[in-house]
């Protein structure tokens, strides 16, 4: 196996961020060579009074783009230039490929392949992998080998670290699909890794445990009428957390011990876990209803997966529905979540969760839509303690109960017709939190607008008020002011101006602690095809009227120019 892994690395190692994948069968029809890339350029310039400067007074930077493509293999290099750095940058970092020919893939170099969320998902590795999937065969098969993570000793190298410090560790895997549809096919997976004790020196792997892990898996898709489909994935993870201690032998029995059986290495470190996923969905002319369960245990771990949730038991349900020729959408769901599956823990949380929405459109020019959630948690100690007069404490005094319900309402309607539009907008979002800690959060927003449109000159203004509240224990913010929106295509619409002006003023308690006023206005003109240019300033003033907040005013200004090619 390490034979063929580094006769398919060899090409490529000398090239190690960039990934493509081509069709062999195709090349021909391939450009044997073209490029393609871009040049620009920005500058700012930067004011304040009343203020200290928060920022440098004046800014630029350069950057240029290239792209090489031989025959579909594309080479991108970037490089840029400011006054307060230089960088460049290429693909030679992490370097992969994917040739296919026909129902043939091959994976060479930095590469990640996904088996299934709970054995192999998102990790990349290094090294070679294989898809043979013949469209009208019953039986496609993946695999790989490669290293999943290179050696990283305590300190770094002469004290450079370049990452957290770990062991190499190397893996392989295999993915083998029974069945022609892919809603009636099952997978059979197997998947291993382990670290290598020899890669990190004795004097630096403090603090690092090698490990060792092997999975088997099994998923099923099957479409059992027209309407029902089912879904599942069940997993079973052998975890070694420390290969170094003596192999003793320790035996699992069942399905456990055919996943032990992948160790090389069994020893009081030694744990079997298992992560189950199923998914039944019936989908009918007018509505559709869904019910998930997951349950994955609480120490139950994959090297093959970058981030993983466990213990956790989960039941999920929704329904959603159609009425009045599609006019009336309606969808709700609930679900219920909850840890410490083994009852290890000294507190546990259970979470109830809740939602509900609802849309109406009765024509094209109106839309009407409504929703409203509600989650709430309970955290509560499992274990009795003691004052310092060793008298129990209520267990209830040390439980905590949050509830957060959140409720949106939205409308919009547009009218008009080839010479003028109208539209107006208005949506109002509530959210509140509390628990029974006497601790309570509410805030909510509104929003409305509108917006005219004259077609012919490609003219449109808008306007807009916004008002926002903020309320938690011993503090109230509100925020309200109108914006005014203007934008104007000019020179057959290859130029673009926009401009802004808005007035907020901020509240506390009812008392009024500043206003401000923002303008802001930009241009974007396209020269040519390959030519663009951007100017864009902005202007704030904040009036203060508190003693110990000064009033300022700031004013940014910016410039940029665009240049792409091809050829």
């Amino acid at each position: 196996m390490k034979k063929i892994y580094y006769i398919f690395i060899f090409a490529v190692i000398f090239l190690q961020n960039r990934a493509f994948g081509q069709d062999l069968a195709n090349l021909k029809n391939e450009k044997p060579v073209s490029v393609s890339g871009s040049l620009g350029g920005s500058f700012l310039g930067y004011s304040a009074s009343g203020i200290a400067a928060r920022r440098d007074p004046f800014f630029w930077q350069l950057n240029g783009t290239l792209n090489i493509s031989l025959y579909g293999v594309d080479i991108p290099l970037s490089a840029t230039f400011s006054q307060l750095n230089r960088r460049f940058t290429q693909p030679f970092n992490q370097f992969g490929l994917s040739p296919r020919y026909k129902s043939v893939t091959a994976h060479l170099g930095y590469r990640n392949l996904e088996f299934s969320p709970y054995t192999l998902s998102g990790n990349v590795f290094l090294g070679a992998g294989i898809q043979v999937a013949p469209e009208d065969s019953p039986v496609k098969v993946t695999a790989l080998y490669g290293r999943f993570v290179r050696a990283i000793a305590q300190g770094g190298v002469e004290g450079i670290v370049r990452g957290v410090p770990a062991y190499e560790r190397w893996g392989q895997g295999v993915k083998l699909t029974l069945g022609k549809q892919e809603n009636r096919s099952a997978d059979l997976i197997y998947f291993q890794a382990k670290d290598n004790v020899n890669s990190v020196p004795l004097t630096t792997a403090e603090g690092l445990t090698p490990v060792e892990n092997g999975i088997l898996g099994l998923q099923v898709r099957q479409q059992l009428t027209k309407r029902l489909n089912f879904r599942a994935e069940y997993a079973l993870s052998a975890f070694t957390n420390d290969i170094r201690l003596e192999n003793d032998g320790t035996n699992f029995s069942g399905l456990k011990g055919m996943a032990a059986a992948l160790l090389s290495q069994r020893n009081l470190s030694t744990q079997v876990n298992a992560a189950l996923n199923a998914e039944t969905t019936y989908a009918a002319d007018k509505y559709q209803l869904r019910l998930l369960y997951r349950r994955i245990d609480p120490d139950y771990k994959t090297t093959g997966s970058v981030f993983l949730n466990n213990d956790l038991e989960d039941v999920q349900a929704s329904v959603g529905w159609r009425m009045l020729d599609n006019k009336i959408n309606i969808s709700a769901g609930g679900g219920f979540q909850r840890n410490n599956l083994s009852r290890w823990l000294a507190n546990e949380m259970m979470r109830l969760s809740g939602s509900f929405n609802i849309s109406y459109a009765p024509n094209e020019k109106l839309n009407v839509s409504a929703n409203y959630s509600n989650f709430s948690s309970a955290t509560k100690v499992l274990l009795a303690a003691t004052d310092f007069n060793n008298t129990q404490i209520n267990p209830d005094s040390l439980s905590l109960l949050q509830i957060t319900n959140s409720a949106g309402m939205s409308a919009n309607y547009n009218t008009g017709n080839e010479r003028t539009r109208h539209v107006l907008m208005s949506n109002f979002n509530f959210q509140g939190a509390n628990d029974n800690d006497n601790s309570k959060t509410t805030f909510w927003n509104w929003l409305s607008s509108y917006q005219y449109t004259l077609v012919p000159t490609d003219l449109s203004l808008a306007l807009s008020f916004n008002i926002s509240r903020n309320i938690s224990t011993g503090f109230e913010n509100l925020v309200a002011g109108p914006t005014l929106t203007a934008a104007k295509g000019l020179l057959k619409r290859k130029m673009r101006l926009n401009a802004s002006g808005s007035l907020l003023n901020s509240y506390a308690a009812g008392e009024l602690l500043s206003g401000n006023f923002n303008l802001r206005a930009m241009m974007n003109y396209r020269v040519a095809t390959s030519h663009n240019l951007g100017l864009n300033v902005m202007y704030l003033s904040r009036a203060s009227k508190q003693a110990n907040a000064p009033s300022f005013t700031e004013l940014r200004a910016g410039l940029n120019y665009n240049y792409t090619f091809g050829f």
